[in-house]
C-alpha cells in the first residue's frame, strides 16, 4: 500500500525532525559514499521514524551481490544463520556518536554482503520499489524473514514495516540506491505522511551529494594521474619506453590489473592468415605490456579478433563486464580477466593503435571511467607520434637510404661502442666484412636499377639472418658489415654461413642470371685492441679471401698469413674540380639534412615539454595563452594565435595571440571559412601557404596581424572530442619560410591543446556537478532557517558591493562573492535546537555553533575551484583583536574576504528580527559597527560598508531617491 496523504498538522514539526537528520548526514556526506554512510542513514531513520530496528539494502550492480545493514537493539542474535554460500563477509562496526545524531552508542550495528539467491531477491525486490509504503501481515512476515529479521516475542501481524527507497538525482525513475525497512516505527502511519517524504528528499540530497563528492575525488585523484602521465610520457622520446610507460600509467590511472599497448602494421606479403580476422592487410602487434607476462610482446592480433581486434575494426572503444564470456579471445595470457575497455590511439587522421586496460576480478566499468581512458589515450597518441618522430628521425639519421642498414658513419659509432662496452665488461665481439663477389657484372649488364634492387634484397636478407641485438650496416659499395655481440669466431663462423645461405636465396629470388657470392673476412676482438684496428683485421681476410682463395669463402683473421699485405693505391693529393664539384655537393646536402633533422628534433621536444606544462593545466584560457607563448618564444614563430569557432560555429575569434598582432585582434571576428584557416578546418588537416599574398589567402589579416608580417602561413584544425574547435595559426613576415617539418611540429602542438581542452571541459563539468550538490546544501539550509534564505542574498549583494569600493580584482570578488553564498553551509549541520534557540547559548552549545566554519569548509574542500573560497569560509567569524574563532587570527592575518562578509554579516543579523530579539534600528547598527572597529571588525572595511549605505541609503538612514535605484540595480 502507498503512503496516506498527509495532514497539515505536523508538518512544520516533520520538517524539523528530517531536517535536524540532514544536518547530522552531512558532515559525513562531504567524505563521499559508503557503507559508515548507508549506516548512518539507517540510524537517523531509525531514530527520527522512531522504529526498534532498521535495515539497509544496496545493490551496487547486477553481478549478483547485495550489502544488508542493520541497526538497533537486537539486530544481533536474532537472525538465523544464512543459507551456505549466502553470506560472503560479516563485519560489525558502529556509527561514530557524531556522525550517526542520535543513534545510541549501545546500539547493535552490523553489515553483512550477501551473495547467491538472497542477494538477487533481496536486489530485485529494491529495485522494484518506487515509493514509500507500509507493509502489514503476511507481506511484513515474509521480509522480515528474508532480512533475518523476525522477532523474538511472537507478533500480531499488525505490526508494520514502513519502506522507505531513496533513488538518486531526485528522480522517482532512477535506479535505487538504498532501501530502507523501518520495523515497527512508533509514529502513527496515517501521520507519518509529512515526516516521510520530508527525510526521503533529505537522505536522496544527502546521498547524491555524497555520490557526488566520491565521483569528483575519483575524477580528481584521475585527472592528477592524467597530470602525472603526461608528464612522464613526455619526459622522453624513446618509442620502447614511451610504449612501457603508457601500459604501467594506464593501470595506474584506472587501477587496473593489466594493461596492454597494441600497434598498427602492414602484414608482410604472403603470412598467413590470422584465425577470425577480416580481411584487412592490416594487423595489431602487442608492443608493451603491465601485468601481464613479457612472453606476450609480439603477440599477433587481426582486426576483429579479441576486444582490441574489434577496436581496430570499429574505429571505436570497445567496454566488457563479462570478458570471459566475449567470443574468441585471443590468447590464454588474457584468459583470467573478467572486465576490461579498450580505445583507439590515433594521429595523423589514422588509427595507429588500441590501448587496453583488464581486470581479473568482475567490475562494472563507467563512463567516466571510459572517457578517462579516451584523454588518456589523447595525450599518449601524441607522446607515441612524437617519439615515433624522433625514432623516423633518428633513423632517416643514422640508416642507409638504399638497403635500410646502418650507414657507415652510424656502424663506426655502434662497433666503437660495442668495442668500449667489451673493453669494460670483458664480453666477446667479431666482425664480418661482405663483399658482393661479381656485382659490377650486375650493374654492367642489367643497369644500376636491378643492381640497386639486389642490394636492397641483400640489406633485407641480413637483417633477417641475425639475432635482434646484432648490428648490420653497408660498409660502402657492395660491402656490408656485421657486428656479432657476445660471440667468438666459432659463434661468428656459424653466423656467416648462415649470412651466405640467406644471400643466395634472396639475389636467387630476383631473378638475376649471375652468380653471386659473397667473401666474408672474420675477425675477434682482442683484449686492448680499437675499433679501427679490429676493421683492418677484417679487411685484411677479406681481401686475402678475394684474392688468393677465389672469393665465396668465409676467412679468419688469425688464418691470414703473416707475410700478406696489401697494396693499397696512395690518395691523390688533389681532387679533380669535378670532383670537388661533386663532394662539395654532398656535403652541403649533408649539412642541409643535419640541419633540418636537428630542427625536427628540437620542435618535437619542445612540443613533449609543452604536453608536460599544459597537463597541470585545468583552465581553457591559461592553456592556449601557455600554447602562444610557447610558440612564439620557444618555437620561434614570428606571429601566432590560436582561435576558436563561436556563436554558431560559423566564425573564429582569438582566443590568444603573440607576435606582431594588432590591437584589433582580441576582438576580431573572422568568418569560418576565411583563408586559410577556413581551408584547414573543411579539409581537416595542416596547411601550408608559401606565399599567402600571391595565393590570394589573405584570412582578414587586417584584423589580425599586419599585412607584411604574413607572407607565410600555416595553419592546423584543432578538434576536441570529434568537434572542430578552432585552429592553430602562425605566420612569418617572409616567402616560403614553413615546411611540412613545421607543419607536422605544429599538427602535434594542435593535438595537445585538443586533449588538454578536451580534459578541461571534463574537469569544468564535474566542477558544475559538485558546485550544484552544494548550491542544493544551501537551499536546505535556507529552508531550515526561514532567516537565512533572505540573509543570504543581502549579505552577497553587500559583500560584492564593498570589494569593488575597496578596488579589488575581479577574481578576488568573485571569491568573496562565493565565500558570501556558502559561508553558513557549515550551519546545515547545527541541530535547529541551537540555530533556533530563544535565549543564550550554553557553553556547550556555543562550541558546536562555532564548528560550522570548519564543517563548511570541509564540505567545500572537494571543489577544487572553491580553494580559494575555503580560507573566507573557515575564518569569517575571526575577530580583529584575535578573539574570534576558530583559529584566533588577528589583524591582516585573516583573509579580507572574511573581514568583509564578517561586518556585513553583523550589519545583517543586527537589522533582522531572531528568535532571541527583535530588529535593531539601521543607525543603531551603524553605531555599533563604528563602535567595534579596531576590536571587532577591520575599521577599513567598517568605513567602506558605512560609505556604501550612505551612498543608498543616506547618512540617515533612509533610502534617498538615488540611492534607492542604484541598490536596486546592484
Amino acid at each position: 500500500m502507498t503512503m496516506p496523504a498527509p495532514s497539515s498538522a505536523g508538518s512544520a514539526e516533520a520538517v524539523a525532525r528530517a531536517l535536524a537528520a540532514a544536518g547530522r548526514l552531512a558532515a559525513v556526506a562531504a567524505s563521499g559514499p559508503g557503507p559508515e554512510l548507508r549506516m548512518t542513514v539507517a540510524a537517523e531513520a531509525r531514530s527520527v521514524f522512531e522504529a526498534e530496528r532498521a535495515f539497509s539494502i544496496y545493490a551496487p550492480d547486477e553481478a549478483g551481490r547485495c550489502e544488508l545493514i542493520a541497526v538497533g537493539r537486537g539486530t544481533d542474535g536474532t537472525r538465523p544463520e544464512a543459507s551456505e554460500g549466502a553470506r560472503t563477509g560479516l563485519s560489525r562496526e558502529r556509527p561514530p556518536s557524531a556522525l550517526a545524531g542520535e543513534a545510541r552508542s549501545s546500539e547493535e550495528c552490523s553489515r553483512e554482503e550477501l551473495a547467491g539467491e538472497r542477494a538477487r531477491r533481496l536486489a530485485a525486490f529494491a529495485a522494484e520499489l518506487a515509493a514509500p509504503v507500509h507493509l502489514f501481515g503476511e507481506a511484513a512476515r515474509k521480509l522480515r524473514i528474508a532480512l533475518g529479521a523476525q522477532a523474538v516475542e511472537p507478533l500480531s501481524g499488525a505490526e508494520p514495516l514502513l519502506l522507505l527507497p531513496i533513488t538518486s538525482e531526485g528522480s522517482q525513475q532512477a535506479p535505487v540506491r538504498q532501501l530502507l525497512v523501518l520495523d515497527r516505527p512508533r509514529r502513527e502511519p496515517a501521520a507519518s505522511g509529512e515526516l516521510v517524504q520530508a527525510f526521503v528528499d533529505v537522505a536522496r540530497a544527502t546521498l547524491e551529494h555524497a555520490r557526488t563528492s566520491g565521483e569528483r575525488a575519483r575524477e580528481l585523484a584521475r585527472q592528477a594521474a592524467l597530470t602525472r602521465a603526461a608528464r612522464t610520457l613526455n619526459e622522453s622520446l624513446d618509442l620502447p619506453r614511451v610504449l612501457t610507460q603508457i601500459g604501467r600509467e594506464a593501470a595506474g590511472i584506472l587501477e587496473a590489473d593489466t594493461a596492454a599497448v597494441f600497434r598498427v602494421a602492414r602484414r608482410a606479403p604472403g603470412a598467413h592468415e590470422l584465425a577470425g580476422a577480416d580481411s584487412s592487410a592490416e594487423m595489431l602487434v602487442l608492443e608493451a605490456v603491465h601485468g601481464l607476462p613479457p612472453e606476450a610482446i609480439g603477440l599477433q592480433l587481426g582486426y576483429g579478433v579479441g576486444a582490441a581486434g574489434k577496436v581496430a575494426a570499429t574505429g571505436r572503444p570497445y567496454v566488457t563486464e563479462a570478458y570471459e564470456r566475449d567470443p574468441g579471445a585471443p590468447h590464454e595470457f588474457f584468459t583470467r580477466l573478467r572486465a576490461g575497455l579498450c580505445v583507439p590511439m590515433r594521429w595523423g587522421g589514422r588509427l595507429r593503435g588500441v590501448l587496453c586496460v583488464g581486470y581479473r576480478e568482475p567490475r562494472r566499468i563507467t563512463a567516466a571511467e571510459l572517457r578517462t581512458l579516451e584523454s588518456f589515450a589523447e595525450l599518449a597518441a601524441v607522446a607515441c607520434r612524437n617519439a615515433s618522430e624522433h625514432e623516423s628521425l633518428a633513423l632517416v639519421a643514422h640508416s642507409d637510404a638504399l638497403t635500410g642498414c646502418l650507414n657507415h658513419a652510424a656502424l663506426q659509432d655502434t662497433l666503437a661502442r660495442e668495442v668500449e662496452r667489451c673493453r669494460r665488461g670483458g664480453h666477446r665481439l667479431s666482425l664480418l666484412l661482405l663483399d658482393l663477389d661479381h656485382f659490377a657484372q650486375i650493374n654492367e649488364r642489367f643497369g644500376h636499377l636491378v643492381g640497386d634492387e639486389v642490394l636492397r634484397a641483400v640489406g633485407y636478407a641480413l637483417r633477417q639472418t641475425v639475432r635482434g641485438f646484432d648490428f648490420v650496416g653497408r660498409y660502402g659499395g657492395d660491402e656490408f658489415a656485421l657486428v656479432v655481440v657476445d660471440a667468438a669466431e666459432s659463434e661468428a663462423r656459424g653466423a656467416a654461413e648462415r649470412v651466405r645461405g640467406a644471400v643466395a636465396r634472396a639475389v636467387q629470388a630476383l631473378g638475376v642470371r649471375v652468380t653471386v657470392g659473397v667473401t666474408i673476412g672474420l675477425a675477434e676482438w682482442r683484449p686492448g685492441e680499437t675499433a679501427a684496428a679490429l676493421v683492418a683485421r677484417a679487411e685484411r681476410a677479406l681481401m686475402y679471401g678475394k684474392l688468393r682463395l677465389g672469393r665465396d669463402t668465409v676467412v679468419s683473421a688469425r688464418s691470414v698469413p703473416i707475410d700478406f699485405a696489401l697494396d693499397l693505391p696512395q690518395r691523390a693529393v688533389e681532387a679533380p674540380p669535378a670532383a670537388e664539384r661533386l663532394i662539395s655537393g654532398f656535403v652541403e646536402e649533408a649539412s642541409a639534412q643535419t640541419v633540418r633533422l636537428r630542427k625536427r628534433t628540437r620542435q618535437l621536444s619542445l612540443a613533449a615539454a609543452l604536453g608536460a606544462r599544459m597537463a597541470a593545466m585545468t583552465d581553457a584560457q591559461r592553456i592556449v595563452e601557455a600554447v602562444v607563448d610557447e610558440l612564439h618564444r620557444a618555437f620561434g614563430f614570428h606571429s601566432c594565435a590560436v582561435l576558436r569557432l563561436v556563436g554558431d560555429g560559423d566564425q573564429l575569434e582569438v582566443a590568444a595571440a603573440r607576435g606582431r598582432v594588432t590591437e584589433k585582434a582580441p576582438s576580431a571576428r573572422l568568418p569560418r571559412d576565411a583563408g586559410l584557416v577556413g581551408r584547414a578546418l573543411r579539409e581537416r588537416r595542416a596547411l601550408v601557404a608559401r606565399d599567402a599574398s600571391a595565393e590570394g589567402d589573405e584570412f582578414g589579416l587586417s584584423a589580425f596581424a599586419d599585412w607584411d608580417a604574413a607572407q607565410s602561413q600555416l595553419a592546423v584544425p584543432v578538434w576536441v572530442e570529434g568537434e572542430p574547435w578552432g585552429a592553430v595559426f602562425v605566420s612569418e613576415r617572409e616567402v616560403a619560410c614553413f615546411d611540412d617539418d613545421d607543419a607536422v611540429a605544429l599538427q602535434a602542438v594542435a593535438d595537445l591543446l585538443g586533449a588538454s581542452l578536451r580534459s578541461a571541459r571534463l574537469y569544468e563539468r564535474l566542477e558544475r556537478a559538485y558546485m550544484g550538490t552544494s548550491e542544493a546544501l544551501a537551499s536546505a539550509l535556507e529552508a531550515k532557517d526561514a532567516y537565512t534564505a533572505s540573509h543570504s542574498r543581502s549579505l552577497v549583494r553587500n559583500a560584492e558591493a564593498v570589494a569593488r569600493k575597496l578596488g579589488l580584482d575581479e577574481r578576488e570578488i568573485e571569491n568573496i562573492r562565493l565565500g558570501a553564498i556558502f559561508h553558513d553551509i557549515g550551519k546545515i549541520a547545527v541541530p535547529d535546537r541551537i540555530l533556533n534557540k530563544p535565549g543564550p547559548l550554553s557553553d556547550a552549545e556555543r562550541r558546536e555553533m562555532e564548528q560550522h566554519t570548519v564543517i563548511g569548509e570541509r564540505i567545500l574542500r572537494p571543489v577544487e575551484f572553491l580553494r580559494d573560497v575555503l580560507p573566507i569560509v573557515r575564518h569569517e567569524h575571526e575577530r580583529w583583536d584575535g578573539k574570534g574563532y576558530p583559529d584566533g587570527l588577528a589583524g591582516e592575518e585573516i583573509p579580507l574576504g572574511a573581514r568583509i562578509i564578517l561586518v556585513c554579516d553583523a550589519y545583517d543579523a543586527m537589522t533582522s528580527d531572531r528568535p532571541y530579539r527583535p530588529a535593531l534600528p539601521a543607525e543603531v547598527a551603524r553605531q555599533e559597527l563604528a563602535r567595534n572597529a579596531g576590536t571587532q571588525f577591520d575599521p577599513r572595511v567598517v568605513s567602506a560598508f558605512l560609505a556604501l549605505l550612505d551612498e543608498r541609503e543616506g547618512p540617515g538612514g533612509a533610502p534617498s531617491e538615488a540611492s534607492s535605484s542604484a541598490a536596486v540595480s546592484s
